[in-house]
């Protein structure tokens, strides 16, 4: 009994768990859809097909990353990051305190550049969410 108990929980929780993962790459996607949307928000697509091959980043993909940023609330209107509202986006994927608090250091760093933190923020995400998942 306690093993098929044990059982169906791990069951709940991996689905819950691809849920997350699923629900978070559509709003990353939803966020993209309406920055593209807006002429001075649009990726320029010959700029990230440069990025893609030589990793150069063009002026579009900060703006872009910016206002991705700011729509899923992981930067503040003044250009802060979030840190509560992306520490808890991060610990519902990395349970392991040590793990977590790795990606808060090297993630949670407010720059000057509103932009280059977006940037940063950006970088970490394709690090650490969507190239795992």
């Amino acid at each position: 009994m306690k093993w098929s108990i044990g059982f169906v929980l791990c069951v709940l929780l991996s689905t819950v768990l691809a849920l997350t993962i699923e629900e978070s790459k559509e709003k990353f996607k939803k966020a993209h859809e309406k920055c593209n949307a807006d002429v001075s928000t649009k990726l320029d697509p010959d700029e990230l097909k440069t990025y893609k091959s030589t990793k150069v980043v063009g002026p579009s993909l900060k703006v872009h990353a910016l206002c991705v940023s700011k729509t899923l609330g992981w930067q503040k209107p003044d250009g802060k990051i979030d840190k509560s509202s992306v520490k808890e986006k991060v610990s519902t994927f990395y349970t392991d305190k040590d793990e977590a608090d790795k990606i808060f250091g090297e993630c949670l760093v407010d720059h000057d550049d509103e932009k280059e933190t977006a940037y940063n923020l950006f970088k970490c995400y394709k690090k650490y969410f969507a190239e795992k998942n």
